[in-house]
């Protein structure tokens, strides 16, 4: 009989053992996973923080400062589209994600060593560099790299506004058009030509120095009309003597018209800055000036050899 009960006790003691052995492990477990899963605070700003931002993609580098009323692009000193910002800090300001690898040094892997851009936001105290990679397998979040050099992967919507470009913050459209609906484009200057889209869909080139030749709508668009669904802009100054002069548009690099099917017509005078990436434009004579992109006028520079 106490055979019996020693039997039963140990038993017992057996099953409340494993039981708690399972239970520990369950929860330690189940702490891995929250831990692994829990989203770490990488920045937290309030905008009164910050002095300014800056952006660096393949294409370009702008930086917005905070001038304590509103954001201005530096570069040009003109206030920056009050909503295009807002949505912006809204993503930015408070970014948080889950660790992936800490003090990374394989970053090839998160698209980090070619990355998407680079944002600096310098606050009253310190810089904060943010290095934004490609979008994880499951397309849902980004990879992003801090000043430690630790690897997060964070929202889209915080991707977005990391990834801002500057037309962005330009806050007007100054030219949209079906480009199906556009028959002539010519450009005046050291490069320049007239285009005219023949009822087949191939345009017919006539060029100062190339002469007349034929190229494919898709050719055309790709390096002559490959804006002209949308153009936008920061209005700059007003058209008068003073600031044509000031601007380079006495005497413009080119005039670009763009002539639709309806003969409605748009005429640009333009001069770039190709050291700012920019562009002074007048529209139709209009009474302001504006700043754009240069890149929105790269037929400026286009040859026979770029199109064929």
């Amino acid at each position: 009989m106490k055979q019996y009960k020693s039997s039963v006790i140990a038993a017992c003691i057996l099953a409340v053992t494993l039981i708690c052995w399972f239970a520990a492990d369950r929860m330690s477990i189940e702490s891995r996973y929250n831990k692994e899963s829990a989203r770490t605070e990488i920045i937290s700003l309030e905008r009164n923080d910050i002095k300014e931002i800056s952006f660096e993609n393949s294409d370009e580098q702008f930086t917005l400062v905070n001038n304590g009323t509103s954001f201005v692009i530096k570069e040009r000193n003109t206030e920056a589209d009050e909503a295009a910002v807002e949505l912006m800090l809204e993503n930015i300001l408070k970014i948080d994600g889950k660790l992936i690898a800490e003090n990374c040094k394989a970053t090839a892997q998160y698209g980090l060593d070619t990355p998407r851009s680079v944002v600096i936001i310098r606050t009253q105290k310190k810089d904060v560099t943010l290095t934004l990679g490609n979008l994880t397998p499951a397309e849902t979040e980004y990879y992003l790299m801090n000043d430690e050099g630790d690897v997060y992967s964070i929202y889209t919507s915080a991707g977005s506004g990391l990834s801002c470009e500057r037309w962005m913050f330009m806050d007007l459209t100054i030219f949209t058009s079906d480009y199906d609906d556009i028959k002539i484009v010519s450009v005046s200057g050291e490069n320049g030509f007239s285009a005219e889209k023949g009822t087949n869909g191939v345009w017919k080139i006539e060029s100062k120095k190339d002469g007349v030749y034929e190229v494919s709508d898709k050719n055309f668009r790709a390096k002559a009309g490959l804006y002209f669904d949308n153009m936008y802009a920061k209005r700059l100054a007003p058209n008068n003597d003073k600031n044509r002069a000031a601007y380079g548009l006495d005497s413009p690099e080119s005039i670009v018209t763009i002539i639709s099917k309806n003969n409605d017509k748009t005429e640009f005078k333009v001069s770039r800055n190709k050291e700012k990436q920019e562009a002074a434009i007048i529209k139709n004579d209009g009474e302001d000036i504006f700043i754009a992109i240069d890149s929105y006028f790269d037929m400026l520079d286009v040859k026979k050899d770029d199109l064929i």
